[in-house]
Order: C-alpha cells, then sequence, then structure tokens
C-alpha cells in the first residue's frame, strides 16, 4: 500500500501539538508547533514542555 500526500501529511499532523510560549507578564514571545520544534530552536527540555501541557507542572523551569 501507497500513501498519498494527503494522508502522510494528515498522520503526521495527528502528532503536532502546538502551543504559545508566554512570559511572565502575560506576552506572547514565540509559537512552536511541537515540543521537538521548541526544544531545538529554544533550548527547552521537551520532557518539561510535556508535563506543562499535561498539567503535572506549571511552569517549565
Amino acid at each position: 500500500m501507497t500513501w498519498s500526500k494527503e494522508s502522510r501529511e494528515k498522520q503526521s499532523n495527528r502528532f503536532i501539538n502546538p502551543f504559545k510560549l508566554i512570559d511572565y507578564r502575560g506576552e506572547m514571545i514565540a509559537v512552536y508547533k511541537n515540543s521537538v520544534e521548541a526544544e531545538r530552536e529554544g533550548g527547552f527540555q521537551s520532557n518539561a514542555i510535556r508535563q506543562v501541557l499535561n498539567g503535572r507542572a506549571k511552569t517549565h523551569k
């Protein structure tokens, strides 16, 4: 079975969890597509980001 371009894109978009990076004053700093992109570009730890997104932690650091 070969996947069409639309099927591949739909499957890869299932795991995208976009989020905003907000500073302590409530101002938006950046928007990332997923935690891997934030880890690569912003120097964050993806496991800490996932904990915040899942409600187990209030902040990244």
